[in-house]
């Protein structure tokens, strides 16, 4: 996606914004995302579900982002546990919700 944080935020700066053709953009102000970029990291929490690197997760992946969460710990993060139990919901909800967002009914059972 980018080489460099920087990169990342003036790419959002480009992106963000209201899209009159897009039903689900919000008209909300825009922030500068260039703004913290040399903001401290000094006790900014960061929580990796855990539930994201258990099975079917490449293990270069994992290793990718063991070594990026060491360095924010370098420059001050501090890694906090969490958890997401009912991820393994997540696609059945999907399809559900995107079933209403289409005008489709759910299937029910008639006992």
């Amino acid at each position: 996606m980018a080489v460099s944080a920087e990169d990342v935020a003036y790419g959002l700066n480009i992106m963000v914004g209201h899209d009159e053709r897009d039903s689900t953009s919000v008209k909300r102000e825009v922030e500068d995302f260039t703004a913290p970029l040399n903001n401290s990291l000094k006790g900014l929490r960061i929580g990796l579900p855990e539930e994201f690197f258990k099975e079917g997760v490449d293990a270069d992946v994992a290793q990718a982002v063991e070594r990026a969460i060491q360095e924010l710990e370098k420059l001050g993060a501090v890694r906090v546990p969490l958890t997401l139990p009912n991820t393994s919901l997540s696609v059945p909800v999907y399809y559900v919700l995107m079933g209403f967002a289409m005008g489709i009914e759910p299937m029910t059972t008639v006992i």
